[in-house]
Protein backbone atom coordinates (compact mmCIF):
# COMPACT_ATOMS: atom_id res chain seq x y z
CA UNK A 1 0.00 0.00 0.00
CA UNK A 2 1.54 3.39 -0.99
CA UNK A 3 1.48 5.58 1.88
CA UNK A 4 2.14 9.30 1.07
CA UNK A 5 5.06 11.25 3.33
CA UNK A 6 3.70 14.62 1.76
CA UNK A 7 -0.22 14.62 2.01
CA UNK A 8 -2.14 15.07 -1.39
CA UNK A 9 -4.37 17.68 -0.21
CA UNK A 10 -1.20 19.90 0.37
CA UNK A 11 0.17 18.86 -2.90
CA UNK A 12 -3.22 19.57 -4.72
CA UNK A 13 -2.89 23.26 -3.77
CA UNK A 14 0.23 23.68 -5.87
CA UNK A 15 -1.40 21.74 -8.77
CA UNK A 16 -2.09 23.37 -12.13
CA UNK A 17 -5.30 21.27 -12.39
CA UNK A 18 -6.17 20.05 -9.10
CA UNK A 19 -4.92 16.46 -10.30
CA UNK A 20 -2.00 16.86 -11.44
CA UNK A 21 1.71 18.11 -10.26
CA UNK A 22 5.03 19.13 -11.96
CA UNK A 23 7.31 17.16 -10.30
CA UNK A 24 11.37 17.76 -11.00
CA UNK A 25 14.11 15.75 -10.01
CA UNK A 26 17.29 17.76 -9.19
CA UNK A 27 19.70 14.74 -9.16
CA UNK A 28 19.14 14.28 -13.18
CA UNK A 29 17.16 17.43 -13.88
CA UNK A 30 14.50 16.03 -15.61
CA UNK A 31 10.20 17.42 -14.90
CA UNK A 32 7.07 15.65 -15.74
CA UNK A 33 3.81 16.52 -15.39
CA UNK A 34 2.22 13.35 -12.69
CA UNK A 35 -0.81 12.71 -10.96
CA UNK A 36 -0.76 13.99 -7.48
CA UNK A 37 -1.67 10.24 -5.99
CA UNK A 38 1.40 8.82 -7.84
CA UNK A 39 4.10 10.95 -5.84
CA UNK A 40 5.44 12.04 -2.81
CA UNK A 41 4.77 8.12 -1.57
CA UNK A 42 6.31 4.66 -0.69
CA UNK A 43 4.91 1.94 -0.17
CA UNK A 44 3.93 0.66 3.44
CA UNK A 45 6.40 3.80 4.42
CA UNK A 46 3.68 3.94 7.66
CA UNK A 47 3.15 0.06 8.04
CA UNK A 48 3.63 -0.38 11.82
CA UNK A 49 4.84 -4.76 12.52
CA UNK A 50 2.51 -6.17 15.27
CA UNK A 51 4.39 -8.63 17.51
CA UNK A 52 2.70 -11.63 15.50
CA UNK A 53 4.30 -10.10 12.57
CA UNK A 54 0.98 -8.83 11.02
CA UNK A 55 1.49 -5.26 9.38
CA UNK A 56 -0.87 -2.86 10.20
CA UNK A 57 -1.65 0.27 8.01
CA UNK A 58 -3.44 2.37 10.47
CA UNK A 59 -0.82 4.26 12.31
CA UNK A 60 -1.07 6.67 9.12
CA UNK A 61 -5.00 7.03 10.06
CA UNK A 62 -4.81 10.30 12.63
CA UNK A 63 -2.68 12.24 10.80
CA UNK A 64 -4.12 11.54 7.51
CA UNK A 65 -7.69 12.43 9.18
CA UNK A 66 -6.40 15.44 11.09
CA UNK A 67 -4.40 17.23 7.98
CA UNK A 68 -7.07 16.80 5.53
CA UNK A 69 -9.92 18.09 6.97
CA UNK A 70 -8.23 21.32 8.82
CA UNK A 71 -6.11 22.23 6.08
CA UNK A 72 -8.35 23.81 3.73
CA UNK A 73 -9.85 25.63 6.63
CA UNK A 74 -6.42 27.21 7.67
CA UNK A 75 -5.51 28.47 4.01
CA UNK A 76 -9.42 30.32 3.46
CA UNK A 77 -8.45 31.55 7.27
CA UNK A 78 -5.19 32.80 5.69
CA UNK A 79 -5.98 33.69 2.44
CA UNK A 80 -8.79 36.39 4.50
CA UNK A 81 -5.63 37.47 6.35
CA UNK A 82 -7.61 36.64 9.78
CA UNK A 83 -5.95 36.15 13.42
CA UNK A 84 -3.31 33.55 13.39
CA UNK A 85 -4.05 32.67 17.05
CA UNK A 86 -7.00 30.68 16.40
CA UNK A 87 -5.04 28.21 14.57
CA UNK A 88 -1.63 28.71 15.94
CA UNK A 89 -1.98 24.79 17.70
CA UNK A 90 -2.88 23.68 14.32
CA UNK A 91 0.58 25.59 12.47
CA UNK A 92 2.47 24.33 15.38
CA UNK A 93 1.74 20.94 13.88
CA UNK A 94 1.80 21.28 10.78
CA UNK A 95 5.63 22.56 10.83
CA UNK A 96 6.34 19.26 13.14
CA UNK A 97 4.58 17.00 11.41
CA UNK A 98 6.15 18.42 7.65
CA UNK A 99 8.76 18.44 8.76
CA UNK A 100 9.54 15.15 11.05
CA UNK A 101 7.43 12.59 8.62
CA UNK A 102 9.62 12.87 5.49
CA UNK A 103 12.19 10.30 4.15
CA UNK A 104 15.25 12.89 4.30
CA UNK A 105 14.40 13.81 8.15
CA UNK A 106 13.53 10.53 9.05
CA UNK A 107 15.88 8.32 7.57
CA UNK A 108 18.83 10.19 9.03
CA UNK A 109 17.32 9.93 12.16
CA UNK A 110 16.98 6.25 12.18
CA UNK A 111 20.33 6.11 10.30
CA UNK A 112 22.19 7.58 13.12
CA UNK A 113 20.33 5.86 15.87
CA UNK A 114 20.67 2.16 14.21
CA UNK A 115 24.39 3.28 14.31
CA UNK A 116 24.67 3.68 18.33
CA UNK A 117 22.74 -0.09 18.37
CA UNK A 118 25.84 -1.11 16.49
CA UNK A 119 28.33 0.22 18.63
CA UNK A 120 26.46 -0.06 21.90
CA UNK A 121 25.78 -3.83 21.80
CA UNK A 122 24.09 -3.08 25.70
CA UNK A 123 21.28 -1.40 23.95
CA UNK A 124 20.28 -4.92 22.09
CA UNK A 125 18.56 -5.39 18.66
CA UNK A 126 16.71 -2.31 17.72
CA UNK A 127 12.38 -2.46 17.40
CA UNK A 128 10.99 -3.38 14.01
CA UNK A 129 9.16 0.12 14.12
CA UNK A 130 12.22 1.85 15.21
CA UNK A 131 12.13 4.33 12.40
CA UNK A 132 8.30 4.61 13.10
CA UNK A 133 8.96 5.39 16.62
CA UNK A 134 12.08 7.53 16.32
CA UNK A 135 9.75 9.70 13.94
CA UNK A 136 7.35 10.30 16.20
CA UNK A 137 9.27 11.44 18.87
CA UNK A 138 11.21 13.47 17.00
CA UNK A 139 7.48 15.06 16.03
CA UNK A 140 6.84 15.55 19.09
CA UNK A 141 10.38 17.32 19.96
CA UNK A 142 10.14 19.49 16.83
CA UNK A 143 6.29 20.48 17.98
CA UNK A 144 7.73 21.44 21.36
CA UNK A 145 10.68 23.64 19.92
CA UNK A 146 7.73 25.56 17.45
CA UNK A 147 5.29 26.17 20.33
CA UNK A 148 7.62 28.36 21.50
CA UNK A 149 8.37 29.86 18.20
CA UNK A 150 6.32 33.06 17.02
CA UNK A 151 4.51 32.76 13.88
CA UNK A 152 3.80 34.91 10.29
CA UNK A 153 2.55 34.54 6.73
CA UNK A 154 4.75 35.68 3.84
CA UNK A 155 2.09 36.79 0.91
CA UNK A 156 3.26 37.49 -2.43
CA UNK A 157 1.99 40.66 -3.82
CA UNK A 158 3.05 40.04 -7.71
CA UNK A 159 2.88 36.94 -10.23
CA UNK A 160 5.83 34.89 -8.84
CA UNK A 161 5.04 31.74 -6.70
CA UNK A 162 6.16 29.78 -4.10
CA UNK A 163 7.50 25.94 -5.10
CA UNK A 164 7.38 23.17 -2.63
CA UNK A 165 9.81 19.64 -2.15
CA UNK A 166 9.87 16.18 -0.24
CA UNK A 167 11.25 17.95 2.35
CA UNK A 168 9.41 20.58 2.56
CA UNK A 169 9.80 22.27 6.31
CA UNK A 170 13.14 23.96 6.14
CA UNK A 171 15.11 26.73 7.43
CA UNK A 172 11.80 28.04 9.67
CA UNK A 173 9.56 28.18 6.62
CA UNK A 174 7.11 25.95 4.77
CA UNK A 175 5.21 26.92 1.44
CA UNK A 176 1.95 26.13 2.04
CA UNK A 177 0.31 27.85 -1.20
CA UNK A 178 1.52 28.81 -4.41
CA UNK A 179 0.92 32.62 -2.68
CA UNK A 180 1.61 31.71 1.10
CA UNK A 181 4.62 31.08 3.15
CA UNK A 182 4.46 30.10 6.93
CA UNK A 183 7.71 31.35 8.68
CA UNK A 184 8.77 30.94 12.06
CA UNK A 185 10.68 33.26 13.95
CA UNK A 186 12.28 33.62 18.13
CA UNK A 187 11.09 37.48 18.30
CA UNK A 188 7.28 38.16 17.28
CA UNK A 189 6.63 40.54 14.18
CA UNK A 190 4.43 43.67 14.89
CA UNK A 191 2.52 42.11 11.79
CA UNK A 192 1.26 38.55 11.20
CA UNK A 193 0.77 38.94 7.69
CA UNK A 194 4.04 40.52 5.43
CA UNK A 195 3.92 41.70 1.39
CA UNK A 196 6.70 39.54 0.07
CA UNK A 197 8.22 40.38 -3.58
CA UNK A 198 9.60 38.11 -6.56
CA UNK A 199 12.92 38.73 -5.00
CA UNK A 200 11.78 37.10 -1.77
CA UNK A 201 9.97 34.37 -3.36
CA UNK A 202 13.22 33.32 -5.37
CA UNK A 203 15.70 33.31 -1.89
CA UNK A 204 12.72 31.17 -0.71
CA UNK A 205 12.32 28.52 -3.42
CA UNK A 206 16.37 28.54 -3.73
CA UNK A 207 15.98 27.47 -0.07
CA UNK A 208 13.29 24.83 -1.02
CA UNK A 209 15.51 23.78 -3.77
CA UNK A 210 18.66 23.16 -2.01
CA UNK A 211 16.40 21.72 1.59
CA UNK A 212 14.98 19.18 -1.02
CA UNK A 213 15.70 15.71 -0.82
CA UNK A 214 15.48 14.74 -4.57
CA UNK A 215 11.74 16.52 -5.34
CA UNK A 216 10.93 19.96 -6.61
CA UNK A 217 6.94 20.33 -6.69
CA UNK A 218 5.11 23.20 -8.64
CA UNK A 219 1.94 24.38 -10.53
CA UNK A 220 4.16 25.52 -13.21
CA UNK A 221 7.51 24.44 -14.80
CA UNK A 222 10.05 24.61 -12.34
CA UNK A 223 13.52 23.25 -14.67
CA UNK A 224 14.10 26.79 -16.08
CA UNK A 225 14.01 28.31 -12.92
CA UNK A 226 16.74 26.75 -11.54
CA UNK A 227 18.72 25.81 -14.90
CA UNK A 228 19.42 29.28 -14.83
CA UNK A 229 20.19 29.45 -10.71
CA UNK A 230 23.18 26.72 -11.51
CA UNK A 231 24.38 28.06 -14.41
CA UNK A 232 24.55 31.47 -12.27
CA UNK A 233 26.25 29.50 -9.08
CA UNK A 234 28.86 27.34 -11.49
CA UNK A 235 29.99 30.84 -12.99
CA UNK A 236 31.16 32.05 -9.74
Amino acid sequence: MAHHFIFQRYLQYFSPDVGNIFRYDKNINEEKLLPIKKVGAINDYYTYIQESGEKDTSFENPFLSNFEGLYPVLITSLEKQEPLSSHYDYLTSIMAIMHSRVPKQRNHITSVVKDLHRKTKSLGEPSKNLDLELMVENMKLYANIMSHSYFWIGVIQDDSTFITSDNPAGNACLPLTPKLCLFSSSEKKSVEYVPVDKEVVEKINWITYTNADKYIFGHASIKPLFERKNQNTNKK
